[in-house]
């Protein structure tokens, strides 16, 4: 197994974990109003966790979708430019993409650790700030990370003129 396909699994697990948030917001909703509307039943911290799983479904799969070049493109620019071109344009913007999103993760980290030694906590589980900012930054890492490895595999990938760009499933991650 090389690198990149190492780091496509990461990259695939990060997601996997967005996923099951979302399965845990739905499963949480649902229980919580059909409790509710019953008479039975009264979730505490459902906007708390609504939250933390809101996050973890945002920012962990943006690794996975950088690596299955998943976002959506508008190519009216770029239909009329060569593709090698479209290549470096492609290229520069995952470095663009790295720096904002190590940034991003920086920033996040530093906030909930700020706020963490504060004493802040969450209004009705008393959840410390980490619980929140630290998986955003996790998932903001590993898409960083993401688009630095797609832009040095864009970087190294042989010229071609068939189209393809930095980071495709033909750069092998």
């Amino acid at each position: 197994m090389s690198f990149l396909d190492g780091w496509r699994s990461v990259t695939r697990i990060a997601a996997w974990i967005g996923g099951a948030a979302l399965i845990l917001l739905m499963s949480v909703t649902v229980i919580d109003i059909a409790g509710r509307n019953a008479g039975v039943l009264y979730l505490q911290g459902v906007i708390e966790i609504s939250n933390i799983t809101v996050v973890c479904l945002g920012m962990l799969g943006l690794g996975y979708c950088f690596v299955r070049r998943g976002h959506i493109v508008v190519d009216l620019a770029t239909m009329a430019t060569p593709p090698r071109l479209n290549r470096t344009l492609d290229t520069l913007w995952l470095i663009v993409g790295a720096g904002v999103l190590g940034l991003m993760a920086w920033l996040m980290w530093a906030e909930g650790w700020a706020l963490h030694a504060s004493g802040e906590k969450s209004d009705n589980l008393q959840w410390s700030p980490l619980v929140f900012y630290m998986p955003a930054a996790a998932g903001a890492a590993i898409a960083a990370l993401t688009c630095a490895i797609l832009a040095v595999a864009g970087m190294c990938a042989a010229p071609r003129d068939d189209g393809n760009t930095a980071g495709t499933e033909e750069t092998g991650v």
